[in-house]
């Protein structure tokens, strides 16, 4: 089953996608709900000669007449313009401005009057004189209000002038801060449409900053909107959403709901707003319960939601969720009834209808499909191409794929009933549709949602679509390719991430190339994983030949990889580690039992090098810690380097590699400074002893430490073979990639918090190794099928690292020193970085304070 994911291109809805049918006020083409307009300006006693033009615009009875007054408003505004250009410091509260703003305020009327040419830019001259006025003055409330007017037009589908409005400059922090210390509701709610907009263009980060900013001009009008609130939270969500962060979203809608829940409204119109909500945020947490996998507790919320709103619109998309719900806990005959009666109500919002209807067919199209079954198959597909041809051509490209590869699958499905004739051509064909498919829905994909890293695998709905690309693969052409071919489609759906895209990695690597770049050496084996709706498809390959395997889908590993995060990510107790180290090793065997199968388990022993790509599937647990029959640990015996992607990879193999013994640049023991709560983070101290060692492993040693660990101390990193970065790890709460390390605040960083877009921001290089010693540098939620993109270490390879040693969780201070001597040690000694973690993890399991995996299996290589 699957569920809604891409979001909906209608106004205010793509705020979040589950409003659509929730929110009665806000149908196709209605603007999003704001505060009552306020007046811009109190009526002069003498009217204004642009007030009267203004009056005539709004009384023109017929286009050509809205037309004269148009241009006879423009004329009177230009020649406005040229008295303001020649008297730069006349206020922007001036009255002639105001009745300027006043006038041009019939805005609906350009839209009347068919949209001449330069009205957008002409709309826009006049917001950037507006903006120079005070936060409270008449002209910035009606810079306020133009703003939030071009974006309704936009998110309505105006002229092509407004689709291509510079949000990026309306996002600007200045701007921002303008809008929130202005006080004013709907500067809220013009924030709110600007994070809208943004994260329907795929820039999610600046969308985030800008529902900071809304979330601060709530909290700071004179009467804080609770509605307002909600929106933001819910918005918020969309955004974690969409980049695949199921834990912040889920996080944002218990905001949304806690706000609705304290909201104590005194009328009933209030009343009734307030209900609307309930219901608007519980269907939201209905549908990110189902995306969890917390299919139980979705099924409890749907019948309280059932009780609380009898719209059809709801009731039809609840049906929905229980669908997927039902199917999600085996109650295969419930989920088909629940569908049915989605599919029956004429309620059911187009787009959700067209996954519906997607699902009928796939579930129909089973294995064992009879005649009948795969006429009903037909008939949904059939209705799923009439809803389609009344959708703009280039929209819905999701859809337009999965109907294709199902489509496929019916016709080899159909072609293997035949008795009559030699099917081998039909599946052939049906295999070709269903890889142009892909291809054009990964194109569009590309191309309208470029987030931070989102994966094209990180909703069901994509995974379903892959699923049938890998199983027409395994099916159709010559049998000693297939898997080959089957291995090559699950390589491209991560190549169009963010990381891929920033270092310039080929979008469709093949077989060969990979053989040729990265399975060099005998014993080094490419392990990829790859998230389906129905399996997780395993694929094993060396110089020599590529195997799959099917494994338990994401959803039935989910326990056991979180079971084994709680253990590995604990500090252990001090003193005897018995215990701890039989929980974690009993989490660790029970991940290995479902993953290893016995052909993979065994491929894995015969291998000295592991190439991991997909581990993002495993929410980054490593492989470190996952036992291999009589190897035990893995991280103890082979070597392991984790892919963001496979196309990453090969853009990072071609890299420098690190000069032995290397010259290295250390920033350690950054001073600390107060975190956001005010309190002073434990002192970060690096033991001596290391230092000496690495003074003795390395061609050169450039040592800042306390004060001097500034970011302008790596200005030169770039000229060295490895980075050592020791210090606390951070969160800026806000921020689309939030994790970063806390250096020494200084003037190029005032507050020291390096995070992603500060780093890139900064334009450095790094050297070919960067030992990434700080908690929860790659603690960023994992998305499915991603290229890893959007933490610390994205960005250090995007400014030129080839390896990255990182993790995801809590490090201890004296163990990871020592793993990052031996790391460097290895390295003098002519070693791979990751060969030389191997060791650098055995001698530290030597020590019996550290004989557990959180000391020496979360710290792993990553990259090349």
């Amino acid at each position: 089953m699957t569920l809604p994911t891409a979001p909906l291109r209608r106004p205010l809805c793509r705020a979040a996608p589950w409003l659509a049918a929730t929110l009665g006020a806000c149908g196709p083409g209605e603007p999003a709900p704001v505060a009552p307009r306020e007046p811009v300006a109190a009526e002069t006693a003498v009217q204004h000669p642009l007030r009267a033009l203004g009056d005539r615009l709004r009384a023109a009875a017929d286009a050509d007449a809205r037309l004269r007054a148009l241009a006879e408003l423009r004329r009177g505004l230009a020649e406005l313009g040229e008295r303001l250009a020649l008297d730069p410091e006349r206020r922007a509260d001036d009255p002639d401005l105001t009745a300027w703003l006043d006038g041009f305020g019939q805005l609906a009327s350009f839209a009347r009057a068919g949209w001449p040419a330069d009205a957008v830019q002409l709309a826009l001259d006049v917001r950037g004189v507006a903006s120079r006025a005070r936060p409270s003055g008449v002209a910035s409330a009606f810079e306020a209000e133009l703003t939030a007017w071009l974006l309704r037009q936009r998110a309505e589908g105006g002229s092509q002038q407004l689709r291509e409005l510079p949000l990026a400059e309306l996002a600007a922090v200045e701007d921002l801060g303008r809008y929130v210390s202005g006080a004013r509701e709907a500067y809220a709610w013009t924030l709110i449409l600007l994070g809208v907009e943004l994260r329907g263009d795929g820039d999610v980060g600046l969308a985030l900053h800008a529902l900071a900013a809304a979330e601060r001009a709530v909290a700071a009008a004179a009467r804080p909107s609770p509605v307002a609130a909600c929106y933001v939270a819910m918005e918020r969500a969309s955004c974690y959403q969409q980049l695949g962060r199921a834990e912040a979203a889920s996080a944002a809608l218990v905001d949304a709901q806690r706000t609705v829940v304290d909201w104590q409204p005194t009328t009933d119109a209030l009343r009734a707003t307030r209900a609307e909500l309930e219901v608007t945020v519980g269907l939201a947490r209905v549908r990110q319960a189902c995306l969890d996998g917390r299919f139980a507790l979705a099924c409890r919320w749907i019948v309280e939601l059932r009780e609380r709103s009898p719209r059809t619109a709801v009731v039809a998309q609840l049906s929905y969720y229980e669908s997927v719900a039902r199917q999600g806990l085996g109650e295969g005959d419930v989920a088909a009834s629940a569908l049915t009666t989605a599919l029956a109500s004429p309620d059911l919002a187009p787009a959700i209808r067209s996954l519906a209807l997607l699902d009928d067919a796939r579930n129909r199209l089973g294995v064992d499909a009879d005649a009948g079954a795969l006429d009903a198959a037909r008939r949904s597909l059939d209705a799923h191409a009439r809803l389609l041809a009344e959708q703009p051509a280039d929209a819905w490209p999701l859809p337009r794929a999965r109907e294709a590869g199902l489509r496929a699958r019916l016709a080899r499905l159909t072609a293997l009933r035949a008795t009559d004739r030699d099917p081998t051509a039909e599946l052939v064909a049906a295999h070709a549709t269903a890889g142009a498919a892909f291809d054009a829905f990964l194109a569009a994909w590309e191309s309208s949602e470029d987030g931070l890293g989102i994966g094209t695998l990180a909703f069901q709905p994509r995974r379903a679509l892959l699923d049938e690309v890998i199983e027409l693969s395994l099916l159709t052409g010559p049998r000693d390719g297939r898997e080959r071919r089957a291995l090559e489609q699950t390589f491209r759906a991560p190549a169009r991430g963010a990381l891929a895209r920033s270092l310039c990695a080929d979008p469709a690597p093949t077989f060969d190339r990979v053989r040729a770049a990265l399975l060099t050496e005998p014993g080094t084996i490419l392990l990829v994983l790859a998230p389906g709706a129905d399996c997780t498809h395993a694929f094993v390959a060396d110089r020599e030949r590529v195997e799959h395997e099917r494994l338990p889908t994401v959803e039935h590993l989910q326990s056991a990889v979180r079971a084994l995060w709680r253990e590995l990510a604990a500090t252990p107790p001090a003193g005897d580690l018995a215990d701890a180290r039989a929980r974690a090793g009993a989490a660790a065997r029970a991940l290995a039992g479902p993953l290893f199968t016995a052909h993979l388990a065994e491929r894995i022993r015969a291998a000295r090098r592991i190439l991991f790509a997909g581990g993002e599937l495993l929410e980054r647990a490593p492989l470190a810690a996952l036992p291999c029959g009589e190897l035990g640990p893995l991280g103890l015996a082979r070597e392991i380097v984790e892919l963001p992607s496979v196309s990453v990879g090969l853009a990072l193999a071609a890299r420098r590699a690190p000069a032995a013994p290397p010259a290295l640049l250390a920033l350690v023991a950054p001073a600390a400074a107060p975190d956001a709560r005010g309190d002073t983070p434990e002192a970060i101290r690096f033991p001596p002893d290391e230092r000496t060692a690495l003074a003795g492993s390395c061609a050169s040693l450039g040592w800042f430490d306390g004060p001097e660990a500034r970011l302008e101390r790596l200005a030169g990193a770039g000229a060295a073979d490895a980075l050592l970065v020791f210090g606390h790890g951070v969160t800026v709460a806000g921020l689309a990639r939030p994790r970063g390390v806390a250096l020494t605040p200084s003037p190029a960083l005032p507050d020291g918090r390096l995070v992603p877009e500060r780093l890139e921001a900064a334009g450095l290089a790094m050297p070919p190794v960067v030992l990434l010693a700080v908690c929860d540098a790659t603690g960023t939620d994992p998305m499915l099928g991603s290229d890893d993109a959007d933490h610390l270490a994205a960005s250090l390879f995007r400014a030129g690292a080839r390896t990255v040693f990182a993790a995801p969780c809590p490090l201890e201070q004296v163990a990871t020193a020592r793993l990052a001597v031996g790391v460097l040690a290895g390295m003098a000694a002519g070693r791979r970085p990751a060969a030389a973690l191997v060791e650098a993890r055995r001698a530290l399991r030597g020590d019996p304070r550290y004989d557990h995996p959180h000391f020496w299996a979360t710290w792993s290589a990553i990259g090349w």
